[in-house]
Parts: structure tokens; C-alpha cells; sequence
């Protein structure tokens, strides 16, 4: 036989393009479980001469001069994995009620029960950790920014074209 693995190309192909199909229709649409892997959480745009991604920066208040330095947010998340950083961050470290309105009553409903769950000890809790993060990273305690960026970085050179803070938050930790 002069294409041995031809047989099983082709039942391999006929078994996966009826999912891919469905998914190419709608997403809705794409059977469980998934054949098709997500494309991911962080897709990057790409052109011929540039990359353009968005990133989540920490920042604190470098002692002794207090100025703002962006913080390893590996380093002051630990031992809360990396992953978790924009679930976080959405959540704004779960020390303030959602103010975004609620577009249906389950979703009213959904964001009552998990404001109702965070006590003022538990915020008081987290407000300490948060602090004692940035002590250890020698950062002022009092307070903590979070920063989204888009960035564009040139393939051909390795360095960053533009960088647009599209969003700031800033957190009292006092």
C-alpha cells in the first residue's frame, strides 16, 4: 500500500469536521466536550510588523520617595497563582461592590447573593494582605494601583511602539 496512514487520515477527518463545522456556524453550536481547544484568554493581535496585546500591571509606592513602580505581580499574588490576576483585578480584589448595572434579574440577582457574602471583616481582611504584599515587595502599604494597557510591540526590533493605559483603578488600603 503506498499511503498506509490514508484510511485513518480520512476517518480522522470525517470524525472531525462535522464539530468543526458546527463551530465555524456558531459557537453555540460546538458539541461537548470540545473537539476544538478555545483559542484562549489572552489572544494577540498580529500583523506583519507588530504585536498588540493588552496586560494588567500592579504598581506601588517605591520607598523612600514614593513614586509609583510597577510591582512583580507573580511575586506579590503569591501563592495565588498568576492566572487568577484579572479574575482579581475584576473583582477589584473583592474590596468593593460591583457598580455595573445588572442587565436581567438573575444577573441582579447573582450580584446580590456575592455582595451580600463580603463582610466588612473579610474586606478588612483582605485590605491587610494587600498591605503586607506590598510591604515585602518594600512598597508603601497605603495604597495600590492597577493599571490595563495596550501595548504594540515591533517584531523586527523587540521594543515596545506604543503603550495606552485605557484603564486606572487605584485602591486605599488605609
Amino acid at each position: 500500500m503506498q499511503y498506509p496512514n490514508l484510511l485513518l487520515t480520512l476517518g480522522l477527518s470525517c470524525l472531525l469536521f462535522p464539530p468543526f463545522l458546527l463551530k465555524m456556524l456558531s459557537a453555540s453550536l460546538e458539541p461537548y466536550p470540545a473537539i476544538i481547544l478555545p483559542a484562549g484568554a489572552h489572544q494577540v493581535d498580529l500583523d506583519s510588523t507588530q504585536v498588540n496585546f493588552s496586560r494588567i500591571s500592579l504598581w506601588g509606592k517605591q520607598l523612600p520617595d514614593n513614586s509609583w513602580t510597577r510591582i512583580d505581580s507573580e511575586k506579590f499574588l503569591e501563592p495565588i497563582p498568576h492566572e487568577y490576576l484579572t479574575h482579581i483585578v475584576n473583582n477589584s480584589f473583592g474590596l468593593k461592590t460591583s457598580k455595573k448595572e445588572a442587565d436581567n434579574a438573575l444577573k441582579k440577582k447573582f450580584i446580590t447573593i456575592l455582595n451580600n457574602k463580603i463582610t466588612a471583616d473579610e474586606i478588612e481582611d483582605t485590605k491587610q494582605w494587600l498591605r503586607n504584599q506590598l510591604t515585602q515587595l518594600n512598597c508603601d502599604s497605603s495604597e495600590l494601583m492597577v493599571t490595563e494597557e495596550k501595548i504594540a510591540f515591533d517584531v523586527s526590533t523587540g521594543k515596545i511602539v506604543s503603550l495606552k493605559i485605557i484603564n486606572e483603578k487605584l485602591f486605599k488600603l488605609d
